[in-house]
């Protein structure tokens, strides 16, 4: 027989509190944004491959400046300037990149971009973005992200037990084709409207000093009898009563 205590107990606890939701900020007034498009956001009517690689070669500089010497460090934060318009001080590369609760509404390419420290992007507001081969060496949280676009994960690699999309919304289908997750985190995440593609996908438990990416990142790629163990909610698709058949 459970103690009494214990059902009074639940009786007399504190009303649950709504927490308020930080508002979406528009994607030009995060920092984080601004510097992983250094040399300008993709156009709204096509996708322009050689801005994605200089933005991405500028990002990996970026990373990596502690080999730069003063000349080039002024040198970028000018075009950091520029592209700000002044409003925001170049980030310091050794610091957790926060894109949380920001509204992207151009096209996100951060392909075959690394994250050597924790990145954030917890709420954020997503229509296309491409993530292929993108490398995470820290905790990658996108808790409550929002895709509502053609979404990429395809080849990325997760190499962290950090790696949350809790509660995540895919609305129109993601590719995580031949993705390496380590301990991946999808419970409650909602996938509607097209399918989710985890076909070779890889799941490994392997430590994550033997795991880190360095340039160029190498593609592990598992078996494609290998799925995820992703906890997921997925539409169901019964068909209409008239329509199915009934069995005796």
């Amino acid at each position: 027989m459970p103690d009494k205590n214990w059902f009074s107990c639940l009786r007399r606890r504190a009303p649950i509190r709504n927490i308020e939701t930080p508002a979406l900020r528009p994607a030009n007034d995060n920092p984080w944004y601004c510097l992983a498009t250094i040399h300008g956001e993709q156009p709204i009517d096509h996708f322009d491959r050689e801005l994605a690689e200089k933005n991405r070669v500028a990002w990996e500089q970026w990373i990596s400046s502690g080999g730069m010497n003063s000349d080039q460090r002024n040198e970028f934060a000018a075009i950091f300037d520029g592209r700000t318009s002044n409003r925001f001080a170049l980030l310091e590369p050794a610091t957790p990149a926060d894109f949380s609760h920001t509204r992207f509404d151009r096209r996100v390419n951060l392909a075959s971009f690394r994250f050597p420290w924790p990145v954030d992007f917890r709420s954020a507001a997503f229509s296309d973005a491409n993530f292929g081969r993108a490398c995470f060496d820290n905790k990658a949280d996108f808790r409550s992200a929002t895709f509502s676009g053609e979404t990429k994960f395809d080849q990325a690699q997760f190499n962290t037990g950090g790696v949350d999309f809790e509660s995540a919304r895919f609305s129109n289908g993601v590719d995580f084709q031949h993705t390496t997750f380590t301990n991946a985190n999808f419970r409650s995440a909602i996938f509607s409207g097209s399918t989710a593609n985890l076909r070779s996908s890889w799941a490994s438990t392997a430590p994550r000093s033997t795991r880190q990416c360095s340039p160029p990142a190498p593609i592990l790629v598992g078996p494609s009898s290998l799925t995820v163990p992703i906890l997921a909610r997925l539409p169901s698709r019964r068909r209409p009563a008239s329509t199915r058949r009934r069995l005796t």
